[in-house]
């Protein structure tokens, strides 16, 4: 079945074996087209996506979430697509820093992450990376607005202490 191998390629690329993943991602992704199957697809394109940002090609991996984003919006992968995304273009910010922050954009897949994975660790960590970007930027109240909501929506969140520490740092 198309998710063995998937997950499969998974494993490899847990071993750090980036030729290998590539190989069977690149397989799953065109099997998974050829059965319409969008939620394999979306995965196998996540996977590939993972294996570029491994090897510093972030540019590249960002084109695969793109793609997911895409072509496959309502599949439940769509929510980490976006939220990885959001990751990836704050790293690259940080990786080029005549780049200037293209926040908004940031903060739209953020919340686009936060909508698909209500309830899970995708929103609590895309409202946990919001409040950091929105402190970066000067917009304190807009982030302490979110940590309490942060807060209050995840009260075990190991995100609780990050943000409070984070929202001072800004502050001053």
């Amino acid at each position: 079945p198309l998710r063995l191998r998937i997950q499969y390629a998974d494993f490899l690329y847990l071993q750090r074996r980036w030729a290998e993943a590539t190989d069977h991602y690149e397989r799953c992704l065109a099997a998974a087209r050829a059965a319409d199957n969008d939620p394999a697809a979306a995965l196998a394109l996540l996977g590939l996506s993972n294996v570029c940002s491994m090897q510093a090609r972030q540019r590249e991996a960002i084109v695969h979430i793109q793609e997911v984003l895409h072509e496959y919006p309502r599949v439940s992968a769509a929510g980490r697509a976006a939220f990885y995304l959001a990751n990836l273009n704050g790293m690259l910010h940080f990786l080029g820093p005549t780049r200037e922050r293209e926040l908004e954009a940031e903060l739209a897949l953020y919340e686009q992450a936060r909508k698909q994975g209500r309830g899970t660790f995708v929103e609590e960590n895309a409202m946990g990376f919001s409040v950091a970007a929105l402190a970066e930027a000067g917009k304190l109240d807009e982030a302490r607005r979110l940590a309490d909501a942060l807060i209050k929506a995840y009260p075990d969140s190991n995100w609780q202490e990050f943000v409070k520490s984070y929202l001072a740092a800004a502050a001053k």
